[in-house]
């Protein structure tokens, strides 16, 4: 991507440059996707990158280091399914849907179509990856210690 493409997102370049990404290394086509997907929402949400969401920091996804997965939150007042449907209508191929014991977090990535969550609890460094399905809601399973 180069900067002057910014003028035709709702995504600024002080937002993108603000999580450490490197602009020139973003995917052109996967940005596309992400604006779209900020439109599909409802009015009142606000969608943001997370630090090194995009294609700075340390990830296992090799996605990010080719500027094609962006991880980010959604807040406002929006249910979970209409955030997974308004990616995969946007076009994200990679869907990951995290809790960590606080509040939901997404990573949305072009390429092969997959699935996954993760969660843990508040204070925890590793995310627990117990099962596949993406409308299974982290809240209602038991942590193991009666929680």
């Amino acid at each position: 991507m180069k900067i002057n493409d910014f003028d035709m997102f709702d995504i600024t370049k002080e937002e993108v440059l603000s999580t450490g990404a490197n602009i020139d290394g973003l995917d052109y086509d996967a940005m596309c996707i992400h604006d779209s997907f900020r439109k599909l929402l409802p009015s009142g949400c606000r969608v943001e990158f997370l630090p090194n969401g995009l294609n700075s920091g340390d990830h296992k996804s090799e996605g990010h280091r080719k500027g094609t997965a962006h991880d980010f939150t959604v807040s406002g007042s929006v249910p979970l399914f209409t955030i997974l449907y308004s990616m995969v209508r946007a076009g994200y191929d990679g869907i990951g849907i995290y809790h960590n014991g606080v509040c939901y977090s997404f990573h949305g990535e072009t390429g092969t179509i997959r699935s996954w969550m993760g969660w843990k609890k508040k204070g925890e460094k590793n995310w627990r990856k117990p099962y596949l399905g993406l409308i299974n809601d982290p809240k209602s399973y038991s942590y193991g210690d009666g929680k």
